[in-house]
C-alpha cells in the first residue's frame, strides 16, 4: 500500500515515501466547507449507545486510557474516497458527503473535533490516545488522507488497519509527519483480538511511547478495561476466540434519503442525528461504570402515506430463532420434524424436554422467569391480534412447532412458516382449532426470500398464508383485505426489516442482539431474545402494538437544493466491508463442563463497496435486487 507521491488536496499536503516510509507534509489545514442551510430531525431516534460490560475484576473502575474509533460509518456518515487528481471542488464535495450531516445544526465536523480534542485528556490532565481502527478495503493512507481533508487528522495519534496490508498495518503521528507501523498482524482479523493485543503490547501499537516516554507515562498499564471502541458494528464488539471488548459505544445505523444519493441504507456517523452523541461519549469515557450494559427493544413505525390515520394492528409476525428464544436448541432427531412428535422419544437422547426449554426461552440474564413474561405478554396480545411465527429456519415449521409446543407457547399462534423453501421439511403449518395443528405449503416459491417480501405477500394473498380464511372463520376473513401497516414485524435482524428491493416492514420491532457466554456453551454470538435482559421489553411490545402511532420516527427528507452543485460521487468509491460473523453452533460444549474454551467457528469472506453498494453475505452480488438504483446499499446491524 502506497501514498501518492504527488497528490494535491485543498490543504495543499503532499504526500511522499521516502525510504520505505510514509511522510505527510502538513501545512496550511483546509478550508472549512462553506455553510448552507440544513434540515434538523424533529426528533433525535438515532443516538449512540454506550456500555461496559459486566466486570468480573477489581478494575470496574479503571480508567479510559485509549479511545479507539472505526472510521466508516462512525466518523463518517458514508464514505467515498478520495483518489489522486480530484480537483479540490470534488474533495470538499467528498468531504461533505463523508463527514457533514444535513440532520442537525451547525457544523458536524467542527463538533467532531472539539470532541476528539477533549478527549486526548483526562479531566486530571493525563493524556489519552486517540486512534482509527478500520477495516475499510482502501488501507490506512486512504484513511489519513479523508482525515486531512476535513481537518480532522491532528486529534489522532494512530491509524491502525485490519486485515494486515502487505507494506504496513499502521500509521502513526511522529511530530508532523505520519510514519508507518510494521508489525506482523496477519492472522488477526478482528478487532477484539486486535484490541487484546493492544493492551498487552501498547508501545508496539503507538510507537510514541517508545520515542517520548514521559509524554506517555499514563499508557504504560495499559489493559483491556481502559480501551472504548467505537463502532457501528455490533459484531465488533467479540471475536470468535472469545476476545471481549469491555467498554464500547455502539453507533447508530439508519436509512435515509441522502443528498443527492437517493435513498441510502445503513448509514451511520457519530452525532450525525443527535448533538448529544459528542458529550455522551465524552462522559461515558470519563466514568464508563456508570453505563452498565442494557439490552432493550426498539419499536418503530416508519413515514408511509396516510401514517397519521392510525389504522390499527391485525397481525403480528414474529421471528423465531434470537426473538421468542434467545438461541434455538434443536435436538438431532429427524422425526423432530413431524407435527405428530412425542415429547418421550427424547428419552435416552442428549436432551430431555426441559433442558431444550431451558437453554432455548429461560434467561440466565433475567432475575425472574423469561417464559412466564412472554407467556403472558402472547396471551394478551392473541386476544385482539392474529400472531404468526415468521422464521429463516432450515428444520422447519414443524420442528419450530415442537418447540413452541414444549414450551407451552403453540396455542397463542394461527400460523408457522419458515424459509428458504425445504421439500424435505414442512415448511408451512397452522392451527385449524385450538390445539389442532394441520401442514400445508405456503406460496414460498412465488415470493423472495426475504421477510418483508413475505409480509407483502401475506398481505396481498391472506388466504394462501393463513388458510382458516377458507375454513370462513370468523377472525381470519376479516383480514381481508389487509394492509402493510396492519402487520407488525418483530425481528432480531435489522436486515430483515426492509428487503433489497425497497420493501419495508412499516411498523416493526429490533430486538436487541449481544454476545456473551451462555450456560455451559462457551461464548455464543448473536444472541437475543424478547425481554431476555429487560422485563421491559414484553410492556414496550404491547403498548407498542396497541398504538404504534406513538413510536413513530422522526422525518428523513431528501435535501433540497442539493441536485446539481457539484457531480455526484462515483459509486465506485465507495470504500467499506460487511463484519458481521456467522452464528456459532447452538450446542453444548460438555454436560459438566460450565465454562468450556470456545470452539473456532468459520468466517464469512469480507466484502467490498468498492465494486458494488450490495455487501449483505446473505444477498448474491448477482441478485439483481442489487442493481436497482434508488435502493443500492444493503447491510448488517
Amino acid at each position: 500500500m502506497r501514498l501518492s507521491e504527488s497528490h494535491q488536496d485543498p490543504g495543499e499536503c503532499v504526500h511522499r515515501v521516502h525510504c520505505g516510509h510514509v511522510i505527510m507534509a502538513e501545512h496550511s489545514p483546509p478550508a472549512s466547507p462553506p455553510y448552507s442551510p440544513r434540515r434538523s430531525s424533529s426528533r433525535a431516534a438515532f443516538k449512540c449507545s454506550c456500555s461496559q460490560r459486566s466486570l468480573r475484576s477489581p478494575n470496574d473502575r479503571f480508567p479510559v486510557k485509549l479511545v479507539v474509533f472505526d472510521f466508516d460509518e462512525t466518523l463518517t456518515l458514508i464514505t467515498y474516497i478520495i483518489e489522486e487528481g480530484d480537483t479540490p471542488e470534488m474533495q470538499r464535495e467528498i468531504v461533505k458527503t463523508n463527514f457533514q450531516s444535513p440532520w442537525v445544526k451547525g457544523s458536524r465536523i467542527a463538533n467532531l473535533k472539539s470532541m476528539l480534542s477533549e478527549l486526548r485528556f483526562s479531566r486530571a490532565g493525563s493524556r489519552r490516545a486517540v486512534t482509527v481502527l478500520t477495516k475499510n478495503n482502501a488501507g490506512a493512507s486512504s484513511v489519513l488522507t479523508l482525515l486531512y481533508a476535513a481537518d480532522l487528522l491532528e486529534c489522532f495519534d494512530a491509524i491502525w488497519a485490519l486485515p494486515s496490508q502487505a507494506e504496513f498495518s499502521g500509521i502513526y503521528r511522529h511530530g508532523a509527519e505520519w510514519l508507518p507501523i510494521t508489525l506482523s498482524l496477519q492472522d488477526v482479523t478482528h478487532k477484539a483480538d486486535l484490541l487484546a493485543l493492544v493492551a498487552q503490547r501498547p508501545a508496539d501499537f503507538l510507537p510514541q511511547m517508545r520515542e517520548k516516554p514521559d509524554e506517555w507515562t499514563n499508557l504504560a498499564d495499559l489493559m483491556l478495561e481502559g480501551i472504548v471502541l467505537v463502532d457501528d458494528q455490533r459484531a465488533n464488539f467479540q471475536s470468535p476466540s472469545g476476545a471481549q471488548v469491555l467498554r464500547f459505544c455502539k453507533v447508530a445505523r439508519y436509512d435515509a434519503f441522502y443528498r443527492n444519493l437517493g435513498f441510502v441504507k445503513n448509514m451511520g456517523g457519530i452525532g450525525a442525528h443527535c448533538m448529544e452523541d459528542f458529550r455522551t461519549l465524552q462522559m461515558f469515557v470519563e466514568a464508563p461504570s456508570m453505563y452498565k450494559e442494557t439490552f432493550k427493544l426498539h419499536c418503530v413505525q416508519r413515514r408511509f402515506p396516510d401514517y397519521g390515520v392510525r389504522r390499527p394492528v391485525e397481525v403480528v409476525l414474529f421471528d423465531f430463532d434470537e426473538t421468542l428464544t434467545l438461541a434455538t436448541f434443536m435436538p438431532s432427531l429427524s422425526f423432530f420434524s413431524h407435527i405428530d412428535w412425542d415429547p418421550g422419544e427424547l428419552s435416552g437422547t442428549d436432551w430431555s424436554a426441559e433442558e431444550l426449554v431451558l437453554y432455548s426461552f429461560e434467561s440466565p440474564f433475567l432475575d425472574g422467569c423469561r417464559l412466564a413474561l412472554l407467556k403472558a405478554m402472547l396471551q394478551d396480545i392473541a386476544k385482539r391480534h392474529i400472531l404468526a411465527v415468521l422464521s429463516k429456519n432450515e428444520s422447519g415449521a414443524a420442528a419450530v412447532l415442537n418447540l413452541l409446543k414444549l414450551a407451552g407457547l403453540a396455542k397463542y399462534f394461527s400460523a408457522i412458516w419458515t424459509t428458504p423453501y425445504r421439500s424435505l421439511v414442512p415448511c408451512g403449518v397452522y392451527q385449524a382449532s385450538p390445539g389442532q395443528w394441520e401442514v400445508f405449503e405456503p406460496p414460498l416459491m412465488d415470493v423472495q426470500d426475504h421477510q418483508t417480501e413475505v409480509l407483502y405477500d401475506i398481505v396481498d394473498h391472506t388466504d394462501k398464508w393463513f388458510p382458516q380464511v377458507g375454513l370462513k372463520q370468523d377472525r381470519f376473513v376479516r383480514l381481508q383485505p389487509l394492509s402493510p401497516e396492519s402487520v407488525i414485524l418483530i425481528d432480531d435482524e435489522r436486515e430483515n426489516l426492509q428487503s433489497p428491493l425497497g420493501k419495508q416492514a412499516l411498523r416493526y420491532c429490533k430486538v436487541a442482539r449481544y454476545d456473551e457466554v451462555y450456560r455451559n456453551c462457551g461464548p455464543l454470538n448473536q444472541l437475543g431474545g424478547i425481554g431476555a435482559h429487560s422485563e421491559e421489553d414484553f410492556e414496550t411490545l404491547k403498548a407498542f402494538i396497541a398504538e404504534p402511532w406513538a413510536f413513530q420516527e422522526p422525518s428523513f427528507e431528501k435535501e433540497q437544493g442539493e441536485e446539481g452543485a457539484v457531480a455526484e460521487p462515483d459509486a465506485s468509491r465507495m470504500s467499506s466491508r460487511s463484519e458481521e460473523l456467522r452464528k456459532l453452533p447452538r450446542s453444548r460444549l460438555s454436560r459438566s463442563n460450565s465454562s468450556p474454551s470456545l470452539r473456532d467457528a468459520p468466517r464469512l469472506p469480507g466484502m467490498s463497496r468498492s465494486q458494488s453498494f450490495c455487501s449483505s453475505p446473505r444477498l448474491d452480488i448477482a441478485d439483481p435486487g442489487c442493481h436497482t438504483p434508488e435502493f443500492s446499499l444493503t447491510g448488517i446491524d
